[in-house]
Formats: structure tokens, C-alpha cells, sequence
């Protein structure tokens, strides 16, 4: 994937041959490890950290040599000296403040273990290359934010502590290391939030329980990165560089209330004050420890512009942002709460019991909720939003309005009662055809075709006795032939029958 020589500062071409990696009993660190022993020019790789790997990642070293040793030991000269090293990683800095022993543990680690590991560095006159994993949370977050922060950009309100602090002290140590020693060339790789790592993220921890609390008001931008583009930008940046600073991340953003539909998750809006108790009820005692700095972070988020990276850094990430969270969700085995079926179902039965005039307007507005909560079952693409409206609305042509359901019983009888308008006609029931030809052939109904005829001939019967102009077949207010009974029709022809 990578080529293990490049042009060093001097103009010298460096090839690399022996890494030491800081940090390497982590994911990161581990995996590095192993990708950089499969490389044919590099000889030796010294994975260095605090504590010892777990056996899965000692398998991924493969026969790297493991030193246990603290970054601030003075045995960090000795060791670089010894094994000769040319090319050294750092990737041993803490993202969070999740780790034992809380803010004060993070601090020591992060600021006092760097420096002293980079004053080693500079000691060490085999050392020609330096390569740093830092964060982009050193751009800060606040309401003054641009779309997106470039390499050459500086926190529009500066962090006041917490993580982003250290890793500013951090880059700070690093370029003053390339200042005093010119021909070691400093790389620095500024990566966003790295889901799927075993050690916890703010952003991952939000995601795992089914209520998640959010910051009320507010709904931050997010950009990730896939774990496996951070390893494959390490091994790039260890083989042949260049030198500078650049943002890592994938294409594209999302925002917070997106990942937790895409989640199948229901977002709680809570006020800043009471965010850490509430985060502390729904997902443990984790985000009970965020500083003021993570906190920003999830009102405003933030957003960094990559085409350097591309351009001259030479990367481009296999996963964008949607995508690593789509992969993250699938592999984390969130369970949702609220699945794409269900949401389906929920809508079906909304159009059921409303008119079709309706539809469009309803479908309008939750297509684009329907399209977050699939996507994840589409790899993070979005699915084309008119293919999903017109799948919803055959959806709903076949199971609401086509069956007998309470909702659809309800919507046709409210169509009926609807009052008709003066000159129209009225629309016939179900039943009034089948009795009209039951009527039309009723042999009783033969006499009373000419009563119809009956008040032409009648003019002189005006002397008749009141009981006779009283009958029934002759009174204003009689019921059509056709609707009297059998009997009461037959009566009312011999009546008019004798008169004339």
C-alpha cells in the first residue's frame, strides 16, 4: 500500500527501517504495529507503552518486540539509542478523560509523558522522522465557528482546558522538537472522533443507550473517521510523510439528532446544567466526567476541510463520515428502538386514517426521517428519495386503504357523512342498485303505472265525499308506489279504479 522511502527535508532520501511506536499496547498502536512488520524494507518494531497489550493485541504485534516502559522513563533515550531507531510514532495520547484515575491521570500522561519523550527524541541522533496523532479538537468549538476549519486556522475562542489544551501543549512540543533538529521531519495527522475503538469516545458513549440525552437547543455537527482509514494514514505518514499538518477525517457530516435516528434511538433534550446527571442516568458513570470543552463540543460540534490531505498528503479515506457510522452501528450491535419497519408501520397507519388529499403533504414531511432511520441498513448510502416515497406510498395503497382495518372503516365513514352540496346528486349506497332491481321487478308494480295518470282525470272530482280525497294513494305527502307494501298498493289501484 506504501513506499518505505521518501524525500527528507536535507534532500537525502530516508528510508525507514526501524519504528518505534508509542502507545502500542492500544488498538491503534497494536494494529500499526502489525501492518508496519508486513512492510519488506523495515527491519525491526518496537512497540513502547505504560502497561502490557492484551493477548489479542500481542497477536496482532506478531514478532514486534514489546517494551514496557513509561514515556517520562529516562531509559527513553537508551532505548531509541539501542535499537537504533530512525522513525518514531506517537500514538499514545489520551482522547478522553475516561481513563483511570480521571483529569489529573490524562494531564500527567498527555503533557509530561510527551515532553519528555520528545526531548529523548531530540537527543537521539538516529531519529529522522516524528509522526503525531493529534485531534482536531484543538480547533475548539463555539458559535463563532467557520463551516469548516483548514490546517491553518486557529480556535476562534481557545480552549480554556481539558483535552484540546493538551493537545495543543502537545503539537507545540513537536514543532519546537523540529526547530531545534531541522532534519527530523514532523508530521502531524488531526483526526475527528474514532468510532469503534475499545476505548471510549463522547460521541460512541451517547450512542449506546436507547434514550440519549442531548444538549437542548442544540444540535452539533459531527465528522468521524473510520478506524481502519486512521491505521492506513499512519502507515503512510510512518513509510514516506510528508512533513506539516493536515486534517484526517472522512467526507461529509452529520449532526447529532441524525446518528441517533440512524441509530433507532430517542434523543432526550436536557439543559446544560443538568446534562452530566442526566448523562450519568442513561449511559453510566463515563460522561459524568466530560469537561467544559466536551460539553461545547456538543452544542456546536465542528467541522474541518480535508482536501489538503488529499492534495498533498496524498490519502484519500475509504469510508465517509455516513458510512463509518452506518459501519459502527452494525458492528457495535446497537439494538434500535425504533426500526425502519416500524416507522413504516407507524406512517401507514397515519395515511389510513386520513383523506388521500392528505398523503402528499404527511409524506413530505417524514420521508426525510424515513430515509435516516434505513440508512443504515443501506451502508450509510442514502437511499434515492423518490424510490422511498413511492415504496411508501405502495406500502400504503396495499395495507391501508386496501382492507377492511378499524382506521380505514373510520375514514370511509367520515367520507360518508360529509353533507351534499344543494343540486348535486347523491351518491348511491352499496345496496341501492341490488333493491332497485329487486323493486323494477315486482309484479305489483304494473297498476301503478297509470296512477301516475290519475290527476289528469280527476278535475271533477272535486265533489267528491272528504273521505275518498282522503286516501292514501291520493294525499300530497303518499310514498312512491314502489315503496308501499304489496297490499296498501293493490287497496289503492281498486280505489282509483271504482272512482273512475
Amino acid at each position: 500500500m506504501s513506499v518505505a522511502t521518501s524525500t527528507h527535508p536535507s534532500g537525502d532520501e530516508h528510508v525507514v527501517k526501524a519504528v518505534a511506536v508509542i502507545g502500542g499496547s492500544r488498538y491503534l498502536g497494536a494494529h500499526l504495529v502489525g501492518a508496519l512488520l508486513r512492510e519488506p524494507t523495515i527491519e525491526r518494531v518496537i512497540a513502547i507503552d505504560s502497561s502490557k497489550p492484551s493477548a489479542q493485541f500481542r497477536r496482532r504485534m506478531g514478532d514486534a518486540e514489546f517494551v514496557r516502559l513509561d514515556p517520562q522513563s529516562p531509559r527513553m533515550q537508551a532505548v531509541l539509542r539501542e535499537k537504533d531507531v530512525d522513525t518514531i510514532v506517537h500514538a499514545g495520547l489520551h482522547h478522553n478523560d475516561f481513563a483511570p484515575g480521571g483529569r489529573a491521570a490524562v494531564k500527567e500522561s498527555n503533557i509530561m509523558g510527551s515532553m519528555h519523550m520528545m526531548a529523548a527524541a531530540g537527543r537521539a541522533t538516529s531519529v529522522k522522522r516524528f509522526v503525531l496523532l493529534s485531534s482536531t479538537s484543538v480547533y475548539g468549538s463555539s458559535m463563532l465557528d467557520p463551516a469548516m476549519f483548514s490546517e491553518d486556522m486557529a480556535a476562534k475562542r481557545s480552549p480554556g482546558g481539558g483535552i484540546p489544551r493538551d493537545y495543543l501543549s502537545v503539537e507545540g512540543y513537536a514543532r519546537g522538537m523540529n526547530r531545534k533538529r531541522p532534519d527530523i521531519e514532523v508530521t502531524i495527522l488531526r483526526v475527528p472522533a474514532i468510532l469503534g475503538l475499545p476505548e471510549p469516545t463522547v460521541f460512541g458513549e451517547l450512542l449506546q443507550p436507547s434514550i440519549t440525552p442531548v444538549l437542548g437547543g442544540f444540535d452539533p455537527r459531527i465528522q468521524l473517521l473510520h478506524p481502519q482509514d486512521a491505521l492506513e494514514a499512519l502507515v503512510l505518514a510512518t513509510m514516506r510523510g510528508p512533513g506539516g499538518t493536515f486534517n484526517i477525517a472522512g467526507d461529509g457530516m452529520i449532526t447529532l439528532s441524525q446518528a441517533v435516528r440512524r441509530a433507532g434511538h430517542i434523543a432526550i433534550p436536557v439543559l446544560p446544567p443538568f446534562f452530566r446527571v442526566a448523562a450519568g442516568i442513561f449511559t453510566g458513570e463515563g460522561l459524568k466526567k466530560i469537561g467544559s470543552s466536551q460539553i461545547e463540543y456538543l452544542k456546536f460540534g465542528r467541522g474541518v476541510d480535508n482536501r489538503r490531505m488529499r492534495e498533498v498528503f496524498g490519502f484519500s479515506p475509504r469510508y465517509s463520515t455516513s458510512q463509518a457510522l452506518a459501519a459502527y452501528i452494525k458492528d457495535s450491535g446497537i439494538e434500535p428502538v425504533v426500526s425502519a419497519d416500524t416507522a413504516r408501520a407507524a406512517v401507514r397507519a397515519m395515511l389510513a386514517a386520513v383523506p388521500r388529499s392528505m398523503h402528499p403533504a404527511i409524506l413530505a414531511s417524514v420521508e426525510s426521517v424515513l430515509a435516516e432511520i434505513d440508512r443504515p441498513a443501506t451502508g450509510g448510502k442514502t437511499r434515492n428519495q423518490s424510490t422511498l416515497r413511492a415504496m411508501t406510498v405502495t406500502e400504503i395503497e396495499e395495507a391501508g386503504h386496501g382492507h377492511d382495518t378499524p382506521a380505514t372503516r373510520v375514514a370511509q365513514a367520515g367520507q360518508r357523512a360529509k353533507p351534499v352540496a344543494s343540486g348535486a346528486s347523491k351518491p348511491a349506497a352499496p345496496g341501492d342498485a341490488a333493491r332497485a332491481a329487486v323493486a323494477s321487478k315486482s309484479p305489483d308494480d304494473a297498476p301503478a303505472k297509470p296512477a301516475k295518470k290519475a290527476p289528469a282525470k280527476k278535475a271533477p272530482a272535486k265533489k267528491a265525499s272528504p273521505k275518498k280525497a282522503s286516501s292514501p294513494a291520493r294525499t300530497s305527502g303518499a310514498k312512491p308506489a314502489a315503496a308501499q307494501p304489496a297490499a296498501s298498493r293493490t287497496s289503492a289501484a281498486a280505489a282509483e279504479a271504482k272512482e273512475a
